[in-house]
C-alpha cells in the first residue's frame, strides 16, 4: 500500500513537472462504445472477465514454473515456460483492454485509465483483499485440522458452525 501512495504522490505533481503535459489515455470509438452499451449483467461479460482471470493466473503459475526449472536446472525449459508467460500476460492485457472501457477493471468494477483512476482503483482491490482474505485463528483452525489435533487444537474456531 505504501508503494500506491507513493504511486498517487507521484500522479499529483503538478503537470509542468511531468514529461507530458496530458496523459494518454485510449478510449474506444464512440460506436464500440454505444455496441456494448448493454452488456452489464451479460453471461458474454463474465465470460470475458473468466477469461481475463484464466490468462493472467496462467502468466503468473508459467512464470512460477520458469523458476523452478531454472532452480531445477533447465534454463531452455525456463526460456520456454517465459515465452509462455508473456503470451498469456498478453492476452489477459488484451481482454483488460477491452473491459476498461465495459465495467473498468474487472475485479473491482473501478474506473481504468489515468493515473488517479488507477490507484483508485488499486486501492479499492487492496482494500477488498484486506478485508476478506485476511487470516483469524477460527479461519485456521479450520484450515489446518488436517495436520492433527496437536496443531489444530491450538486454534479452536470461536464457533462450530465456522468449519
Amino acid at each position: 500500500r505504501s508503494m500506491l501512495r507513493s504511486l498517487s504522490l507521484r500522479c499529483l505533481r503538478p503537470a509542468a513537472a511531468r514529461l507530458s503535459a496530458s496523459p494518454v489515455v485510449f478510449r474506444a470509438p464512440a460506436m464500440v462504445q454505444q455496441r456494448f452499451m448493454s452488456m452489464d449483467g451479460s453471461k458474454t461479460l463474465q465470460n470475458l472477465k473468466d477469461a481475463f482471470a484464466g490468462e493472467a493466473m496462467a502468466a503468473i503459475r508459467y512464470e512460477y514454473y520458469a523458476q523452478r526449472a531454472d532452480v531445477e536446472g533447465y534454463p531452455d525449459l525456463a526460456t520456454l515456460f517465459r515465452g509462455l508467460a508473456e503470451g498469456e500476460k498478453n492476452h489477459a492485457m488484451g481482454h483488460l483492454e477491452f473491459l476498461q472501457h465495459e465495467v473498468g477493471d474487472p475485479v473491482t468494477n473501478q474506473p481504468i485509465g489515468n493515473c488517479h483512476e488507477n490507484i483508485a482503483s488499486a486501492l479499492v482491490g487492496e482494500n477488498h483483499d484486506g478485508s476478506t482474505m485476511s487470516y483469524t485463528p477460527a479461519s485456521l483452525s479450520c484450515s489446518f485440522s488436517f495436520l492433527g489435533p496437536r496443531v489444530s487444537s491450538n486454534l479452536q474456531p470461536a464457533s462450530p458452525f465456522l468449519c
